[in-house]
């Protein structure tokens, strides 16, 4: 799931951790919605795509491969 997310995420070297704190979730939430067992709400998916600092497209970064 998310791979692309989960691609920018690494090329940034961030951490669950620091994602949580970011979006004031927990690190297991994070990790339950990168793997699709919860979905990203559209405010996370815009800080995340903040944080990550991408030209990517919401649409394209979230999408589910």
């Amino acid at each position: 799931m998310y791979s692309r997310l989960k691609a920018e995420i690494g090329s940034r070297r961030l951490t669950q951790t620091e994602i949580a704190d970011a979006l004031d979730i927990t690190q297991q939430t994070v990790s339950r919605k990168l793997l699709g067992k919860n979905e990203f709400t559209l405010s996370e998916c815009f800080a995340l795509k903040k944080m990550l600092k991408t030209n990517l497209s919401i649409d394209h970064l979230f999408n589910k491969e």
